[in-house]
């Protein structure tokens, strides 16, 4: 059973494959999907990926079920097994889910015999958000090998970050992380990455800039004044007008402005956001159709 649960299961090939797919896709949608039916079952809030997903779905053809916890047999105790299955014995095509603990879509891939694509799960990983950034990137250098990815902000809490680790790697790319202490994940040591906790000496020879949100609803440790962070680890027009003219920058939203990104530098052609949110579509897209049609 085909499942996206996280880029450490997927070869290079298939990253490759599906990236090549999303831009097929992208260009001339097909009805790839018709007389299919995708459950969106979020259990965590989300914007982005939730609609991004939905709208691939209509976009190929298919159809949407939205769950909702809020009035839902859950909000009256029904656990999420029993919930998982009821709504696979409707005769759904495929499962997209986002929950707020670490793994639980692993756990829904066994409990149900259909594809589970991980929308999100804690802060372990967040699949299609790695591939519509290896995309981004590979459409603005024109490869992914040989490039120098430089994430900054609150690593430990990040399922971005960490997909991001499992996924450029495989495709030839250097990972920079930059964090205080403090926001630095207890393994990284074992992720293969270069480690700064010096933003400035961090941003010297990189191709990307990539800012992670200060996650204020899982932060465990937080800076006394958030100023500090703003000054230290903050993308502002000072240190972007450092950078070489070829340097991307990106964020996976949503975004706080003017702390760890300046509104200005939003606003600059070397900001690739809304490439990024474009190219959600696109790969959800590619990931549907491998996943159910495969």
């Amino acid at each position: 059973m085909p499942n996206l649960l996280g880029l450490d299961d997927c070869s290079p090939e298939l990253i490759t494959n599906l990236l090549n797919r999303a831009e097929e896709l992208e260009t001339s949608p097909q009805p790839l999907l018709a007389g299919k039916t995708v459950c969106s079952l979020f259990v965590e809030d989300s914007t982005r990926t939730r609609l991004s997903f939905e709208h691939a779905v209509h976009k190929l053809g298919g159809n949407v079920m939205t769950f909702s916890t809020q009035g839902s047999s859950m909000a009256k105790g029904e656990t999420l097994y029993d919930t998982v299955c009821t709504i696979a014995a409707m005769g759904i095509d495929a499962i997209v889910m986002r929950h707020r603990e670490n793994g639980m879509p692993f756990n829904v891939a066994e409990w149900v015999d259909l594809p589970v694509l991980n929308g999100g799960d804690g802060s372990r990983a967040h699949p299609t958000q790695g591939l519509l950034d290896l995309l981004t990137i590979r459409q603005h250098f024109g490869r992914i090998h040989g490039v120098t990815v430089t994430i900054v902000g609150d690593l430990a809490h990040s399922r971005v970050m960490r997909s991001l680790v499992a996924g450029l790697p495989k495709m030839g790319a250097t990972i920079r992380l930059v964090a205080p202490l403090s926001l630095m994940p207890n393994d990284v040591e074992h992720m293969g990455v270069e480690v700064y906790t010096d933003l400035d000496q961090a941003l010297i020879g990189t191709d990307v800039v990539y800012l992670l949100r200060i996650q204020h609803e899982r932060m465990v440790e937080r800076f006394e004044h958030l100023s500090a962070y703003v000054d230290a680890y903050g993308l502002n027009s000072e240190r972007l007008h450092r950078l070489p003219e070829h340097v991307a920058i990106m964020h996976p939203g949503p975004i706080n402005r003017d702390v760890e990104i300046e509104s200005a530098v939003v606003d600059d052609p070397r900001c690739l956001i809304l490439q990024q949110v474009r190219n959600g579509v696109a790969v959800r897209m590619a990931a549907l159709d491998w996943a159910i049609n495969s």
